[in-house]
């Protein structure tokens, strides 16, 4: 097979876990002749063309940095930026070396979500494409661990990444059934396969040394990983008089609820453990260290609040050590209490502190069969080859039950929606009010789309503008799909409604007098709906311009962040005309701005899908002087106001989480771009700078 694995690290550029499963992946995959393509970012790569090295045959390595820089995802910042460079690298790379057979991605960050955004939206190089994501533990799943802000923008949308591409995956791999009973109490009904990550058994003495004074933790200083819990079960041990030592070697990370490095914390609480020289804070290893550390260990401790299946809990196993565990992580499938570890309640440091200590005082012959029984449950678990054959033949399920679906998958399943048998006709809703300078253009625009309308049905909206009433005239007179609609002044909202109601097409495109789409918009939007039973509108990314030049990057509309602001171009939407007539028509009394906004909330609210093209489709005007120009701080409070009081029966479902989103991110007009920090900004003493030693 021909497959293309999608990942944050790979050894010797980027180590952790994940660069350890993609390692051994690769390897494996390699020895069973199968040509494998590793695709991983590195800021240290400058330039846009892609940079490939073979350190062995059959296998690329594919770097690519902050040069690899499409407009599209130079948009936004952080981990969304990083996803859409990933599927632009993966297009290159496939320019260059053909179509894989599959593409396997990390789940964390929500690393493929622009591949199974196109792959769903459609575009010719994804739509077959299979994809298959391994789960290493989302960053909104151990978030919860970390005692971070849940709702905090961005690390909220990058959540909100992540369950999209787990549900749009084509398969998921688990590594333990506890890490998918985790992720299920979130996404109901999430389906994959459990298969563990694989290790190589490491060489070890027959009579390997006990060290029975030292409790080795080999992991990052995070909340999640317990570090907490075990120094606070050392202490009471220490405290109780017991000859011991803890080392504990890791990355330092940031924790925003102790507001300090981590480290730091735990060196400033236990000074005094530190001082007396029982207590060990040293930074990473490198992975023969590591290797050199477990060699020699006695007592391995991982005092997880959560984890998926880590090496951190398989490496010391597969070295013969004695592993002490807390039972909250897919190694409790692995660990059975008094003959390979032992286990102990998560959160719980006098629980954790008795199993050390009952660990420690367990006779040399206990500790050699437990040794010799968990290193053969890492052999029967973890084998590489038998693993690597495992996911082949996943893959090769995978690559044969590959075809259209009928249902988009949002994060959130929807119902199916009534959809027309008969191929779908396009209707161009424009409203029309003194715009004869623009409408010209934007009705070109439409005209010589690759998927033209069957009809422009402008509403001539009474115009009070001489030149622009003889505009509209002159569109009518030159192109018989051009059909007007006139009646007197009554706003944006009744226009829209009164062009709807006058349309014959099955399906409606809206678009404003002064705006423009690009040629392929309708074509697109329009093999969306006629694929998916369950979408009913779809919109695209928008480019600025006139008095802005900026990109808007729009996601697919879901429920609640939908409450809390507009993720679509509202104003330039292609919507099924019943959909729109029944759910979606426009209130004339928001008839300053956010009708468009009210409307997309009501569809969405009644089941509606709402897929946003991953592409910039969409050409708006900034325009001084415009409607959308003119609304001042006090007009977006009263409408968003009167938005929510229209919506009243999907505000009171979703109540709680739209309050978190709005405490933590302040207004709604703040969050422009998801992807990005709001305007809210809090004290500067609640973020000091890390402290010098880290």
């Amino acid at each position: 097979m021909k497959v293309v694995l999608l990942t944050r690290e790979f050894p010797p550029f980027f180590g952790g876990g994940i660069g350890t499963y993609a390692a051994l992946t690769v390897e494996v995959l390699a020895d069973m002749g199968h040509q494998v393509a590793v695709l991983v970012r590195d800021s240290g790569v400058a330039s846009p063309a892609l940079q490939v090295d073979v350190p062995r045959p059959g296998v690329s390595l594919v770097r690519f940095g902050d040069g690899l820089m499409p407009p599209a995802a130079a948009a936004m910042q952080g981990l969304a930026r990083e996803a859409r460079q990933y599927e632009r690298a993966l297009l290159d790379w496939m320019d260059q070396a053909g179509r894989p057979d599959v593409v396997e991605s990390q789940d964390w960050g929500g690393l493929a979500y622009f591949v199974l955004a196109e792959k769903h939206a459609l575009h010719p190089a994804f739509k077959d494409l299979p994809v298959t994501v391994t789960v290493h533990g989302p960053k909104f799943l151990v978030d919860r661990y970390e005692e971070e802000p849940l709702y905090q923008l961005p690390g909220y949308w990058v959540g909100w990444m992540e369950r999209s591409v787990l549900r749009q995956a084509d398969h998921i791999v688990f590594p333990s059934a506890y890490v998918r009973d985790r992720l299920r109490e979130d996404l109901t009904g999430l389906d994959g396969t459990v298969l563990r990550n694989p290790l190589r058994l490491p060489p070890v003495p027959k009579d390997p040394p006990r060290d029975r004074s030292t409790v080795l933790m080999l992991g990052r200083y995070q909340l999640h990983k317990g570090v907490l819990e075990l120094v606070q079960a050392m202490d009471q041990l220490w405290t109780r008089g017991a000859e011991l030592k803890l080392q504990v070697h890791g990355r330092d990370a940031w924790s925003h609820i102790l507001n300090s490095s981590l480290r730091s914390y735990l060196a400033r609480r236990y000074a005094r453990w530190v001082d007396r020289g029982v207590l060990s804070l040293g930074g990473p290893l490198p992975p023969s260290a590591v290797a050199e550390k477990l060699a020699s260990a006695g007592v391995v401790a991982l005092p997880s609040r959560f984890e998926t299946l880590p090496y951190a809990a398989l490496e010391p196993m597969a070295h013969g050590r004695v592993l002490v565990a807390s039972d909250a992580g897919g190694h409790r499938e692995l660990v059975r209490a008094g003959e390979n570890g032992w286990l102990a309640p998560a959160e719980d440091p006098p629980a954790f502190a008795a199993a050390l200590e009952a660990a420690l005082e367990a006779p040399d012959a206990a500790w050699a069969q437990m040794g010799q029984a968990a290193r053969a449950t890492v052999a029967a678990e973890c084998d590489p080859q038998t693993v690597g054959a495992a996911k082949v033949a996943l893959w090769e399920r995978v690559v044969a039950a590959a075809g259209p679906r009928r249902r988009y998958p949002f994060v959130r399943p929807l119902p199916p929606q009534p959809v027309s048998p008969a191929p779908a006709t396009l209707s161009v809703v424009m409203p029309h009010y003194n715009m004869g300078r623009y409408v010209g253009e934007a009705v070109a625009s439409v005209l010589g789309a690759t998927r033209p309308p069957d009809e422009v049905v402008l509403v001539e909206d009474g115009s009070t503008d001489a030149a622009s009433v003889a505009e509209v005239y002159r569109l009518e007179a030159a192109d018989p799909r051009v059909r007007v609609v006139r009646g007197p002044n009554r706003g944006l909202a009744a226009a829209r409604n009164r062009g709807a109601a006058a349309a014959r097409g099955t399906v409606l495109a809206f678009l404003d007098p002064d705006d423009w789409v690009a040629p392929t918009y309708f074509e697109r939007a329009l093999a969306v709906l006629e694929a998916y039973d369950n979408v009913g509108v779809v919109g695209a990314w928008t480019a600025q311009f006139e008095n802005d030049t900026r990109i808007w990057p729009a996601w697919n509309a879901e429920l609640p962040y939908l409450l809390y602001h507009n993720t679509l171009n509202t104003s330039a939407l292609v919507v099924r005309r019943e959909v729109f007539l029944a759910l979606g028509q426009n209130n004339p009394a928001l008839a300053y701005g956010l009708e468009d906004w009210a409307a997309l909330v009501q569809m969405v609210a009644a089941g509606v899908g709402a897929v946003a093209l991953p592409a910039v489709l969409f050409h708006y005007r900034v325009r001084t002087g415009s409607m959308a120009r003119r609304l001042g701080h006090v007009s977006h409070l009263y409408l968003y106001e009167r938005l929510l009081a229209a919506n009243r029966a999907v505000v009171g479902a979703w109540g709680p989480e739209l309050v978190a989103l709005v405490n933590a991110n302040g207004p709604q007009y703040y969050a422009t771009r998801p992807t990005e920090p709001t305007a809210l900004t809090p004290p500067p003493e609640w973020f000091p700078a890390p402290d010098a030693a880290n």
